[in-house]
């Protein structure tokens, strides 16, 4: 049965954080906190929420090892918020897996539209088609939402596998990095390439025997990315798509 309202985590150390998030929130979701990340833990599997934000902001690493650890079974989206400003700092993050990387200070306005657009984003990638495509040892199943590499299954975050999909539906075609932002991430992202090549670099790592010689996901330097052509696809389209571009 699907829930009325969405229910979000909210993962602060600080008590005035978890309530000025949970006030802001409220009215829209269910929000459930927790103040540190055994609390977290808990309540996650208890409530199987449907968006995670950490302040990461905690002692020591503790709220990025949370978030390596949850995505290591989890595809449930996930915003970090940080006053670590660097983007050396945001890859990290997003090379873990985060959706969304918000720096602080930040506005409660651009914090809830930063929350609809992950929430937004995770319902479109429900509706990302019904076609089936094969790449040499890459399978992708966009109707069962499913991915093989080398025979095995690939957990992919809605996110990776929204990013996936624009890919394989544009095998053999050079996109740019701004197309494909807008893509998956939408208008307001266009900018913002550290999210694509985190993005970008997660794919490989799960669907490439060599993440460091990709076979699928190819650079096209200074433009941005071509997915390598289909070899058996079952769509004529993509086929066609393949054979012209080449």
């Amino acid at each position: 049965m699907r829930r009325q309202k969405s229910v979000i985590l909210v993962i602060a150390s600080l008590p005035h954080s978890r309530r000025l998030m949970s006030l802001h929130l409220g009215v829209d979701y269910e929000v459930l906190t927790a103040s540190d990340v055994p609390e977290a833990r808990n309540v996650f599997t208890e409530a199987q929420p449907d968006l995670v934000i950490v302040d990461v902001d905690m002692p020591g690493d503790e709220g990025f090892v949370f978030c390596k650890r949850l995505r290591a079974f989890s595809d449930v989206p996930l915003i970090v918020l940080s006053s670590r400003a660097k983007e050396s700092d945001k890859v990290t993050a997003l090379e873990l897996g985060v959706d969304n990387y918000l720096t602080k200070p930040f506005g409660m306005g651009e914090f809830q539209a930063r929350v609809r657009a992950v929430l937004r984003r995770t319902e479109e990638s429900r509706d990302i088609g019904n076609g089936k495509y094969e790449f040499d040892e890459l399978s992708v199943d966009l109707g069962r939402r499913r991915v093989t590499s080398r025979g095995k299954e690939v957990m992919l975050t809605p996110t990776e596998l929204a990013l996936l999909s624009v890919f394989v539906r544009n095998a053999g075609k050079m996109l740019t990095h701004r197309y494909v932002l807008e893509e998956v991430w939408g208008s307001a992202y266009t900018e913002e390439r550290e999210y694509l090549r985190a993005y970008v670099y997660n794919l490989r790592r799960k669907i490439e025997p060599n993440a460091r010689v990709p076979r699928h996901i190819l650079n096209a330097p200074g433009v941005g990315y071509q997915f390598a052509p289909a070899i058996g696809n079952q769509h004529a389209d993509v086929l066609a798509s393949t054979s012209s571009a080449s």
